[in-house]
């Protein structure tokens, strides 16, 4: 029979080697462990109007496709499944920006974002100018200035753009002003959706400028700052305190059913519709200046990939990567799995 004390290291899921796991103190797996309750995360995201209509305002789509936004914008209802976002991120590891499943890590790519939301992930880096009067910028590119109640600091509210721009069907024989719907469309995107913070309640107007000529619009990399901006709010996400995750979450869901198809729905049935991190601090900054430096290595990203033959099937758990993901990971997130993880040991040693 097993002595106290080497059930007690049996059932320890502390790493092997703890130099990897450098966050663990904080990190919400230490609440499952110890049984601690631990809710199931909000998801913030922005409230969109459509007027009564479901989906993307069909005058606006064509200007939402010059600018790179048509796949995501019909993803911004996508229902979440809140319980696998949570699961997800209590597997999720800030020190190595993977998840750490049983079998290996894993994470989301920029691959990932160019199939699943249909954004860019080549271009020009979305560095977005600070400074300047943000009630003119406001108004010189939606046409309509808002009054001072209408901002947070240096951010817009989103009810502001939902109350003056929802109704984008009187308009449909104006040129200018379908351009300027569609620019507040995309700003309630990326406040509300795509980079949605804590409040999901407001868009820094320092992106407002981006969308001026929404060709040029179409030239940025959208795809690479949300997935940036994702990785934050997942790494944010897995401290014990924190109760709610923003960003671009249902990529995570899509992710999650792309690559465990076990986890998926099933495929929706055929419709017609299948034809910067940085607000605080300076407010003027020349960022392209500030991160020349990354923004070259960025460039020169091609030029450091490492191809190989690609592994079919789970790796074997005496590859050398194996005995080293096993020696530097977690074991098990509760003590129900440990338990059954023993159980099963024994049972296969007594065979």
């Amino acid at each position: 029979m097993a002595s106290s004390s080497s059930r007690s290291r049996v059932l320890n899921p502390s790493p092997e080697d703890g130099s990897l796991l450098r966050y663990q103190s904080i990190h919400v797996s230490e609440h499952i462990w110890d049984d601690r309750e631990h809710p199931i995360l909000r998801v913030r995201r922005g409230h969109f109007i459509h007027a009564g209509m479901e989906g993307v305002p069909v005058e606006i789509i064509p200007h939402l496709t010059v600018a790179g936004f048509a796949g995501v914008a019909q993803l911004a209802s996508i229902p979440i499944d809140r319980q696998l976002i949570t699961a997800l991120v209590e597997r999720w590891r800030p020190e190595t920006h993977t998840f750490h499943m049983p079998h290996g890590e894993c994470a989301i790519t920029l691959q990932d974002i160019a199939i699943q939301m249909g954004l860019r992930i080549d271009g020009r880096p979305v560095i977005a100018p600070t400074g300047g009067d943000r009630a003119q910028i406001v108004e010189d590119l939606l046409g309509i200035r808002p009054p001072n109640s209408a901002f947070m600091g240096s951010s817009l509210k989103l009810t502001w753009l939902d109350e003056h721009f929802s109704h984008v069907w009187l308009h449909n024989q104006n040129l200018i002003q379908l351009t300027r719907f569609a620019r507040a469309y995309i700003l309630r995107l990326i406040g509300g959706f795509m980079l949605a913070d804590h409040s999901s309640s407001r868009v820094p107007v320092r992106y407002l400028p981006l969308l001026e000529d929404l060709e040029i619009t179409g030239q940025y990399s959208w795809g690479s700052a949300a997935l940036a901006f994702l990785y934050r709010e997942l790494c944010m996400s897995t401290n014990i305190d924190r109760s709610g995750i923003g960003g671009l979450t249902p990529l995570v869901m899509l992710w999650a059913w792309d690559r465990f198809p076990f986890l998926s729905p099933g495929d929706p049935p055929y419709t017609q519709n299948d034809l910067f991190y940085g607000a605080r601090g300076k407010t003027a900054n020349n960022w392209e200046s500030k991160f020349r430096g990354v923004l070259e290595h960025w460039d020169r990203r091609l030029d450091w990939v490492v191809s190989n033959e690609p592994q079919i099937g789970l790796l074997s758990s005496n590859s050398e990567y194996m005995r080293w993901y096993h020696t530097h990971t977690r074991r098990w997130m509760s003590r129900d799995a440990a338990v059954f993880a023993l159980l099963v040991r024994i049972d296969r040693s007594s065979k």
